[in-house]
């Protein structure tokens, strides 16, 4: 037997080959070609003026030319392609060749059909191929699927880059924050870089809230179309609204106004759901409404990550999210002073026990609108009636102190951190959206971005809003 796998080997080492694992994916082979491709042609075979190749290497539509077989899609023997790299005469003269591995990765990427790639792994890509999909499905299903990237992770200029362990990290996190009992991402582009996934099957459709309003002093509860990925989309910093590009203004009537979502965000990063948003406040709302396990998070907590600069439009600030940070307006000289007091020192306190009342203060340095949003710890949410105190003039010291004058009262029986949150801005606020129900956390939303066309809710640029908010202790007499 020992002497059975001597010849073996013999054989094959003799014939020049190499035992190998399995190739990569469909979608990697293109991302591994487009590199070796741009690492030894694209000096000849570019896009610029001075290019001396008559074919691009930059795209994969660069490399079909009617009438020749240079790239012949699932056939590498009949491709000119690889018998030109392959006998050595391009890359031509004493230009570094691509190695054995190169050249059979290649083959691998025709093998499979020559996915296609792109020159460039940005935004206007993403919202081209999302618009490509959108429009090949019927009418009805267009508004129930959703998008999903890893486009900002892609490297160009590695040949051995994988996108398959980001591709089954997010399996995995769509696996412990749906009902989603096998692989919902579709790959939408030939690099599957970006994915599409229906609602229905991860059971993100559910609608769990009821909009509470106060109409001649009395509660009104009415049903509300808030569903559970409209929770993922307000906690999602990386959101663009862009109506100005073609591409995206084709958008807006295609998918983001018949989605009808909460916020009209186009696709979440794959990185951003698996390295942030798994494991926070609002994905464990998600799981408790779905009735699923807690997910569990690699590597302890999540990590922040940097800001797409690939990425165009108006910026779609997370100003509602439960596990969003503050935000400052960015304009010189705008600010607030925001604190909570004690109701009896009136001074700045942390720490209370139930039963007690609490002040706030506030101290503008412009005229300014304000709206006052209380997370309690049990879960519930309030927003204070502020009445004549939600204008506040320039410079002016204001303490709240609510109807009674006395302050605040805290529940008596209720122990926790509770998060005090003040909205200021110039401009008037769009009104607060109090979403009610029994399932998990109350939410306080806004109508920050129209999309064109629907009637704005407020005056405000939400870019120049500032958020601030200040955590607090409820504990119990001993």
């Amino acid at each position: 037997m020992a002497r059975l796998a001597s010849v073996v080997w013999f054989i094959v080492a003799g014939a020049g080959l190499s035992l190998r694992a399995d190739p990569p994916p469909a979608g990697d082979l293109a991302l591994q070609a487009r590199a070796i491709l741009r690492k030894y042609c694209a000096d000849c075979h570019d896009t610029h003026p001075r290019r001396i190749g008559e074919l691009s290497v930059r795209t994969r539509a660069g490399l079909e030319r009617a009438g020749r077989p240079f790239l012949v899609p699932s056939s590498p023997s009949t491709s000119q392609i690889v018998h030109l790299i392959e006998d050595g005469s391009m890359p031509p003269g004493q230009r570094p060749q691509p190695s054995p591995d190169e050249r059979r990765i290649l083959r691998d990427w025709i093998a499979v059909g020559a996915p296609a790639y792109p020159a460039t792994f940005d935004e206007l890509y993403v919202r081209r191929a999302i618009l490509a999909d959108i429009e090949k499905r019927p009418a009805e299903q267009r508004p129930t699927g959703r998008y999903l990237s890893l486009h900002n992770l892609v490297r160009d200029d590695d040949p051995t880059f994988t996108l398959e362990e980001r591709r089954t990290a997010l399996r995995r996190a769509i696996s412990q924050l749906s009902k989603a009992t096998g692989d919902v991402l579709e790959p939408i582009d030939g690099a599957a870089t970006i994915f599409r996934l229906e609602l229905a099957p991860t059971g993100w459709d559910l609608r769990p809230f009821q909009r509470r309003e106060v109409v001649d002093q009395k509660e009104r509860l009415t049903p509300s179309s808030v569903n559970l990925y409209d929770l993922i989309l307000i906690e999602y910093p990386f959101g663009r609204l862009d109506p100005s590009e073609p591409t995206f203004a084709r958008l807006i009537e295609t998918f983001l106004r018949p989605a009808g979502q909460l916020v009209p965000i186009l696709y979440l990063r794959g990185d951003w759901l698996t390295d942030v948003f798994l494991g926070t406040r609002a994905s464990a709302d998600i799981t408790r409404a779905l009735e699923l396990p807690q997910p569990s998070i690699r590597n302890g907590s999540p990590t922040p990550l940097p800001d797409d600069p690939l990425t165009t439009g108006a910026r779609i600030l997370p100003l509602d999210g439960i596990d969003a940070s503050d935000h400052d307006s960015g304009e010189g000289g705008f600010g607030v002073l925001f604190d909570v007091w004690n109701a009896e020192t009136r001074a700045t306190a942390r720490r209370f026990q139930g039963g007690n009342y609490l002040l706030f203060f506030l101290r503008p340095t412009r005229d300014t609108f304000v709206q006052l949003v209380w997370r309690n710890a049990d879960g519930t949410c309030s927003v204070p009636n502020l009445g004549a105190h939600s204008f506040l003039g320039a410079n002016t010291e204001t303490i709240l102190a609510g109807a009674s004058g006395k302050g605040y009262r805290l529940k008596q029986n209720l122990t926790g951190r509770e998060r005090l949150i003040v909205y200021a801005a110039e401009s008037s606020l769009p009104p607060t959206e109090h979403l009610k129900t029994k399932m998990l956390d109350e939410r306080v939303v806004h109508r920050f971005y129209p999309l064109p066309g629907e009637k704005p809710m407020g005056e405000v640029n939400p870019d120049r809003v500032i958020r601030k908010s200040v955590e607090i202790e409820i504990t119990q007499p001993r």
